[in-house]
């Protein structure tokens, strides 16, 4: 992770797996090569399992994740952040609306339309 200022060792190593997860997820869903895809999304699953057993449940994680440079990154912890802090998930997905990517804008789109509809029962779960 570039800038692990803040982090303990744990949460850095957590995050870099977090953050190659959600890049290969994201690009595998912009080339459609959903198997690929589907093993990035359970490896970027399991680390936010282990970040919800840090004290914090992974909050300083994934607010440090906001600012990765990669839009898939942003939009994972944008989302992962829904069940903790709503309001601070729901900006950072609602700025993606307006990025470059068409893939990343309408993922934000449909995972804000679909929260704010109570259909992501798995998302609210990490909250508990």
């Amino acid at each position: 992770m570039s800038d692990p200022v803040g982090l303990s060792p744990l949460e850095t190593k957590i995050a870099e797996r977090y953050i190659a997860a959600a890049i290969q997820h994201g690009t595998c869903t912009e080339t459609g090569n959903y198997k690929v895809g589907n093993a990035a999304y359970d490896r970027m699953m399991k680390a936010r399992h282990d970040l919800k057993k840090l004290p914090d449940r992974g909050i300083a994680v994934l607010m440090k994740l906001m600012q990765h440079p990669n839009d898939w990154v942003k939009s994972a912890a944008g989302t992962h952040l829904l069940a903790l802090n709503e309001q601070l998930g729901c900006a950072i997905l609602e700025r993606l609306l307006d990025g470059p990517s068409r893939h990343v804008a309408s993922n934000a789109e449909l995972i804000l339309r679909e929260w704010r509809a109570g259909h992501m029962r798995t998302i609210r779960e990490l909250g508990d």
